[in-house]
């Protein structure tokens, strides 16, 4: 409380520390908070896709899907060929340092090693175990474990357990996903 019979000088300095203080706590509230709603607001939706590098054999577009005479043999030909390039390990960098690790079986890992504003909610490091598949040209993937558990469970309140992304591009060194609110997730493959 400001002293009225201080020196008036004084009360001014008092009030602005307090709204430094202020301001300071609000950006390290509000920032992850408008962050983590961002996240958590977001639904899913089917968007349109993209094609990719016609001139790389390995690569699958997900326009290749869309044509209106292609029949359910030719989609199932094509995620068959997603299920196979999308097996190994692939590194993202977004808010940290993401490594994907996609199994033959249906299940894979995620790492997430988080940068400063996340880490204050997550921790340093929060691993995510996951079971996916795909289907349409989608990737579907949803979350079957991780560590640490408290950590876990307040990531999958603030960015969801499950995720159905539309594969935009997928080669030997190159996946690209379109999240629910159209922007791209870029992947490579670590070498």
């Amino acid at each position: 409380m400001i002293n009225s019979n201080s020196n008036p000088a004084e009360n001014t300095k008092i009030g602005s520390d307090r709204g430094v203080r202020l301001t300071i706590a609000s950006i390290f509230i509000v920032v992850p908070l408008t962050i983590l709603w961002g996240h958590a607001s977001r639904s899913i939706q089917k968007t349109n896709k993209s094609s990719t590098d016609s001139t790389n054999p390995a690569s699958v577009s997900a326009s290749e899907t869309d044509s209106p005479t292609g029949t359910n043999r030719d989609r199932a030909s094509i995620d068959a060929k997603y299920r196979k390039l999308l097996v190994g390990e692939w590194f993202r960098e977004f808010h940290g340092k993401r490594v994907l690790n996609i199994k033959k079986d249906g299940t894979g890992t995620m790492v997430i090693e988080l940068s400063a504003f996340y880490a204050l909610l997550f921790g340093k490091r929060l691993t995510i175990r996951l079971a996916w598949k795909i289907e349409d040209g989608h990737t579907i993937y949803h979350v079957t474990g991780g560590s640490p558990a408290e950590k876990l469970e307040l990531a999958k309140k603030a960015w969801g357990e499950r995720w159905d992304e539309p594969i935009v591009e997928l080669n030997e060194s190159r996946l690209i996903l379109q999240n629910a609110d159209g922007s791209k997730a870029k992947w490579v493959r670590n070498q």
